[in-house]
């Protein structure tokens, strides 16, 4: 994905389709503990560059809570909400960044910088910032994008 001959694949996305492949990333037990809201839903984008970037941040939200973890799909856009302390001062989307060593989790600290990959190739965004008590990782892409795959 870092190559500079990598593109978005950008096409149409059955929501629940999208969704249903996503959950397979995960066992049973993880699962329950996501709840979405579709119901804004409509997505164009590459599915698998898309899915890799859902995985990262749907398996980060899990580890970092007991509790369930939210994921709202928009308009080419995502949000994921858990509850959690942000730590102060930390690059989170630099590769090998971990957001609490002291936490001895298992993790490359790779997550969050592939996904910032797949907004780039999808001309988006991602931003993670605390709200509250919920530590939230939006991301965002263009829906213009025409033939760049």
């Amino acid at each position: 994905m870092i190559s500079p001959d990598a593109k978005a694949d950008v096409q149409p996305i059955d929501v629940a389709e999208f969704v249903d492949l996503v959950a397979g990333q995960f066992t049973s037990e993880e699962w329950q503990r996501v709840t979405i809201d579709s119901s804004h839903a409509d997505l164009s984008g590459d599915p698998d560059k898309l899915l890799v970037a859902c995985k990262e941040l749907l398996k980060n939200a899990l580890k970092a809570t007991t509790e369930c973890v939210r994921w709202t799909i928009g308009t080419n856009t995502m949000v994921f909400a858990n509850l959690g302390n942000l730590p102060v001062n930390v690059e989170f989307f630099e590769p090998w960044t971990k957001g609490d060593a002291s936490r001895g989790t298992t993790g490359n600290g790779m997550g969050l910088p592939i996904v910032l990959q797949v907004m780039n190739l999808h001309e988006g965004k991602a931003t993670i910032e605390q709200k509250g008590k919920d530590v939230v990782v939006s991301i965002s892409w263009r829906t213009g994008m025409h033939g760049k795959g």
